[in-house]
């Protein structure tokens, strides 16, 4: 329990794993000595263990000195597990099944915000050095395979869902934006040799 603003408040952590690295088990990662569903498996965070750079994390307070280096997620690696999250849930057909509540719009709005922050061809070249890697080359194509159908057009849910999310931006301007940056980085990886459907079926 720590006092966050004069409020009691409690803050947790929850611990993740990639699931190809979490062992035998549906969901509890086995990740000896830590007990069994102390950590979680999750599938499409790979590309975070190839894909990532220190970075220094300082605190919010200006009283609070501490600061941690720390190994953080890069932009693709951030791309890639949003992407088959978002794409995990609404192709599972949660909306049809009635459990919207699991499709979160402001997945596919942090979607948008990273193909929004950098440029295509660093997420691009984030891809070159990610689909060919033995650990995260199955989650680096998926999201591929994945990102065309989510972000490809702008009716394409998942830049309906960034529309939903962004109000009261314009939802036209925003599910436009989604449909033009995905075609740019699908034409970077072009650039690079990478064809997105074909690097989808492989």
């Amino acid at each position: 329990m720590r006092e966050i603003g004069g409020v009691p408040a409690k803050v947790t952590v929850d611990p993740l794993v990639p699931d190809a690295l979490g062992g035998a088990g549906r969901r509890a990662a086995r990740v000896p000595p830590h007990e069994k569903g102390s950590m979680l498996k999750v599938h499409g965070l790979e590309a975070a263990l190839v894909d990532h750079s220190v970075m220094s994390i300082e605190a919010l307070e200006e009283t609070d000195a501490r600061s941690f280096s720390i190994k953080v997620a890069g932009p693709t690696a951030l791309l890639i597990s949003k992407t088959i999250k978002l794409s995990e849930r609404v192709t599972a057909g949660a909306l049809e099944r009635g459990r919207a509540d699991r499709v979160k719009p402001k997945d596919a709005l942090d979607v948008l915000r990273l193909l929004q922050a950098m440029p295509s061809a660093r997420l691009a070249e984030g891809f070159v050095g990610l689909v060919g890697d033995d650990i995260a080359g199955a989650v680096a194509r998926e999201a591929l395979g994945q990102l065309p159908g989510l972000f490809g057009g702008a009716d394409s849910p998942g830049s309906r869902l960034a529309a939903e999310a962004a109000a009261p931006e314009p939802a036209e301007v925003i599910a436009a934006s989604c449909a033009a940056l995905c075609q740019e980085l699908i034409e970077g990886l072009h650039a690079r040799g990478i064809d997105v459907s074909s690097v989808a079926r492989s």
